[in-house]
């Protein structure tokens, strides 16, 4: 799978939740590409196979998520603080051994994997790497 989102900067982040409980079930990452259009890179989970569904896609500017509202966990909020206005220097695909597509690793602000996502029980599942320095002050 190629995305084209290195060396974008994050300049939002939209969450949606499923409406029983405050289980993610898509993030939508808003990419600086230039100062008319953005990338919107969604993460979402096939409730059917328990895969990632991820899509980058490149649209005008102000097209966020169809009227979406963004509700927000103690840990979505606290994993926007820490990767709100950093760059996606990198990024790695991952497919487990039966092929499923499983996973999404981000180097953010830095060459090194750093956040984690995954899926499981039809939700999303956020991961940061010991030692990484996606919390630490710039």
């Amino acid at each position: 799978m190629k995305l084209n989102i290195e060396e974008k900067k994050i300049v939002d982040i939209v969450f949606i939740t499923h409406t029983d409980v405050a289980a993610c079930i898509e993030m939508t990452l808003v990419l600086e590409d230039d100062f008319s259009k953005v990338t919107y890179l969604r993460i979402g989970v096939d409730e059917d196979t328990d895969e990632l569904i991820v899509r980058a896609e490149l649209k005008p500017f102000g097209h966020v998520t169809d009227n979406v509202t963004s509700c927000e966990n103690d840990t979505m909020a606290n994993l926007r603080k820490a990767i709100l206005g950093k760059v996606i220097a990198t990024y790695w695909t991952a497919n487990n051994h039966k092929g499923y597509f499983d996973m999404l690793a981000l180097g953010i602000g830095e060459l090194t994997p750093n956040l984690i996502v995954s899926c499981a029980a039809s939700r999303l599942v956020f991961g940061i790497v010991e030692g990484s320095c996606l919390f630490c002050k710039v």
